[in-house]
Protein backbone atom coordinates (compact mmCIF):
# COMPACT_ATOMS: atom_id res chain seq x y z
CA UNK A 1 0.00 0.00 0.00
CA UNK A 2 1.68 3.36 -0.98
CA UNK A 3 1.01 6.24 1.17
CA UNK A 4 -1.08 9.05 -0.05
CA UNK A 5 -1.49 12.87 0.71
CA UNK A 6 -5.10 14.50 0.46
CA UNK A 7 -5.86 18.03 0.28
CA UNK A 8 -8.83 20.69 -0.98
CA UNK A 9 -9.00 23.64 -2.39
CA UNK A 10 -12.41 25.03 -1.38
CA UNK A 11 -15.01 22.46 -3.56
CA UNK A 12 -11.54 20.55 -5.44
CA UNK A 13 -10.13 17.57 -3.74
CA UNK A 14 -7.14 16.23 -4.93
CA UNK A 15 -5.46 12.86 -4.38
CA UNK A 16 -1.57 12.78 -4.35
CA UNK A 17 0.44 9.32 -4.70
CA UNK A 18 3.55 9.74 -2.56
CA UNK A 19 6.11 7.32 -4.59
CA UNK A 20 9.42 6.34 -3.08
CA UNK A 21 11.96 7.61 -5.32
CA UNK A 22 14.25 4.56 -6.88
CA UNK A 23 17.93 4.03 -6.36
CA UNK A 24 20.18 4.42 -9.12
CA UNK A 25 23.01 2.02 -8.63
CA UNK A 26 23.10 -0.11 -11.70
CA UNK A 27 22.14 -3.32 -10.57
CA UNK A 28 19.86 -2.38 -7.18
CA UNK A 29 16.59 -2.77 -7.26
CA UNK A 30 16.00 -0.47 -4.30
CA UNK A 31 12.54 0.65 -3.89
CA UNK A 32 11.56 -0.82 -7.31
CA UNK A 33 8.55 -2.80 -8.12
CA UNK A 34 9.10 -6.59 -7.97
CA UNK A 35 9.88 -8.40 -11.62
CA UNK A 36 7.25 -10.98 -13.27
CA UNK A 37 8.52 -14.10 -11.19
CA UNK A 38 10.41 -12.43 -8.46
CA UNK A 39 9.10 -12.37 -4.68
CA UNK A 40 7.95 -8.57 -4.04
CA UNK A 41 10.37 -6.55 -1.60
CA UNK A 42 7.87 -5.16 0.63
CA UNK A 43 10.87 -3.08 2.48
CA UNK A 44 11.05 0.38 1.37
CA UNK A 45 14.84 1.77 1.66
CA UNK A 46 16.07 5.10 2.79
CA UNK A 47 17.44 6.84 -0.39
CA UNK A 48 20.13 10.35 -0.09
CA UNK A 49 20.65 12.65 -3.21
CA UNK A 50 24.20 13.16 -4.21
CA UNK A 51 26.21 15.73 -2.37
CA UNK A 52 26.09 19.28 -3.48
CA UNK A 53 29.61 19.81 -3.11
CA UNK A 54 32.11 18.94 -6.26
CA UNK A 55 34.55 16.74 -4.82
CA UNK A 56 32.34 15.02 -2.19
CA UNK A 57 30.51 14.36 -5.43
CA UNK A 58 33.50 13.36 -7.28
CA UNK A 59 34.40 10.99 -4.47
CA UNK A 60 30.79 8.84 -4.67
CA UNK A 61 31.21 8.81 -8.54
CA UNK A 62 34.55 7.39 -8.48
CA UNK A 63 32.79 4.86 -5.63
CA UNK A 64 30.09 3.82 -7.68
CA UNK A 65 30.94 1.34 -10.55
CA UNK A 66 29.41 2.45 -13.44
CA UNK A 67 30.18 5.57 -15.99
CA UNK A 68 28.41 8.48 -14.82
CA UNK A 69 29.64 12.11 -15.22
CA UNK A 70 29.30 14.90 -12.73
CA UNK A 71 27.20 16.65 -15.61
CA UNK A 72 24.89 13.68 -15.99
CA UNK A 73 23.78 13.62 -11.96
CA UNK A 74 20.41 15.41 -12.10
CA UNK A 75 18.52 16.26 -8.61
CA UNK A 76 16.23 13.12 -9.07
CA UNK A 77 19.24 10.43 -9.20
CA UNK A 78 19.36 9.24 -5.35
CA UNK A 79 21.36 6.50 -3.85
CA UNK A 80 19.85 3.94 -1.15
CA UNK A 81 21.04 3.10 1.81
CA UNK A 82 21.91 -0.29 0.82
CA UNK A 83 25.18 0.98 -0.53
CA UNK A 84 26.26 2.75 2.84
CA UNK A 85 28.45 0.93 5.93
CA UNK A 86 26.09 1.59 8.95
CA UNK A 87 28.02 3.78 10.92
CA UNK A 88 27.23 6.27 8.30
CA UNK A 89 23.70 6.12 8.36
CA UNK A 90 22.13 8.15 11.67
CA UNK A 91 18.95 7.05 12.22
CA UNK A 92 18.46 8.62 15.77
CA UNK A 93 18.78 12.82 17.02
CA UNK A 94 21.14 12.94 19.85
CA UNK A 95 21.03 16.05 22.14
CA UNK A 96 24.29 16.41 24.52
CA UNK A 97 24.31 12.75 24.72
CA UNK A 98 21.57 12.48 27.33
CA UNK A 99 18.66 12.77 25.27
CA UNK A 100 17.81 10.38 22.01
CA UNK A 101 15.12 9.89 20.02
CA UNK A 102 14.46 7.90 16.47
CA UNK A 103 15.00 10.36 13.34
CA UNK A 104 11.78 10.69 11.39
CA UNK A 105 14.00 10.03 8.12
CA UNK A 106 17.67 8.93 8.50
CA UNK A 107 20.42 11.38 7.18
CA UNK A 108 23.95 10.78 6.19
CA UNK A 109 27.41 11.21 8.24
CA UNK A 110 29.08 14.15 6.44
CA UNK A 111 32.03 11.77 5.34
CA UNK A 112 29.59 8.82 4.09
CA UNK A 113 30.44 7.00 0.94
CA UNK A 114 28.96 4.56 -1.12
CA UNK A 115 30.92 1.30 -0.79
CA UNK A 116 29.06 -1.67 -0.75
CA UNK A 117 27.22 -3.13 -4.05
CA UNK A 118 26.05 -6.78 -3.05
CA UNK A 119 24.73 -6.88 -6.49
CA UNK A 120 28.15 -6.26 -8.13
CA UNK A 121 31.56 -8.27 -8.71
CA UNK A 122 33.03 -8.21 -5.11
CA UNK A 123 35.85 -6.63 -5.91
CA UNK A 124 33.84 -3.29 -6.93
CA UNK A 125 32.81 -3.19 -3.01
CA UNK A 126 35.73 -1.73 -0.82
CA UNK A 127 35.36 -2.71 3.28
CA UNK A 128 36.02 0.07 4.81
CA UNK A 129 39.40 0.69 7.59
CA UNK A 130 37.95 0.92 10.94
CA UNK A 131 37.15 4.22 12.61
CA UNK A 132 39.66 5.97 13.88
CA UNK A 133 39.88 7.24 17.80
CA UNK A 134 39.63 10.37 18.75
CA UNK A 135 42.81 12.23 19.94
CA UNK A 136 41.66 12.96 23.48
CA UNK A 137 40.28 9.31 23.62
CA UNK A 138 43.53 7.62 22.51
CA UNK A 139 45.41 10.08 24.95
CA UNK A 140 43.23 8.81 27.68
CA UNK A 141 43.25 5.71 26.63
CA UNK A 142 47.48 6.18 26.90
CA UNK A 143 47.69 7.36 30.36
CA UNK A 144 45.64 4.94 31.60
CA UNK A 145 47.80 2.11 29.97
CA UNK A 146 50.69 3.72 31.93
CA UNK A 147 48.96 4.14 35.66
CA UNK A 148 48.60 0.51 34.95
CA UNK A 149 52.11 -0.06 34.37
CA UNK A 150 53.32 1.65 37.21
Amino acid sequence: MQPSVRCSFNSLTCCFVVVPRKCSVVGCRGNYNARKGEPADATKVSVFRFPKDAIKKAEWLRRIPQELLSEDISDDMVVCERHFDSRFVIRNYTYRREFTCPRDAPILDVDAVPTIFPNMPSYLSSPLPPKRKTPNSRRAEMAFRLQRCN
